[in-house]
């Protein structure tokens, strides 16, 4: 199956709590990206581009969407893949490390 990239939507929230001590606490923004994909039979889905852990905030960032997408294009999936945060990360960095 083929994927496509057709949107991506972000919210920042400022003033945000990072770490989970005093050592380590800090307070900054945070931008939450929702990733927004179609598959090749017209069906919709969407992916949070974001993680917390532990108080450790992580997000996927894609500098260049159109290179992406054409990355994605050559790419098949099989029917049971799970579309997820950990899908996402892992397809992204394998792009990276392909187009560095």
């Amino acid at each position: 199956m083929k994927i496509k990239l057709i949107n991506v939507e972000t919210e920042v929230e400022d003033d945000v709590e990072f770490g989970t001590c005093e050592l380590c606490m800090s307070v900054g923004s945070a931008d939450y990206p929702t990733f927004f994909f179609e598959k090749d039979n017209g069906e919709k889905f969407e992916v949070e581009g974001w993680e917390w852990d532990w108080g450790d905030f992580d997000s996927i960032y894609i500098d260049n969407i159109v290179k992406f997408n054409d990355y994605l294009s050559e790419l098949n999936f099989d029917e049971d893949t799970k579309f997820d945060y950990d899908w996402l990360w892992k397809i992204v960095s394998d792009y990276g490390f392909r187009h560095e």
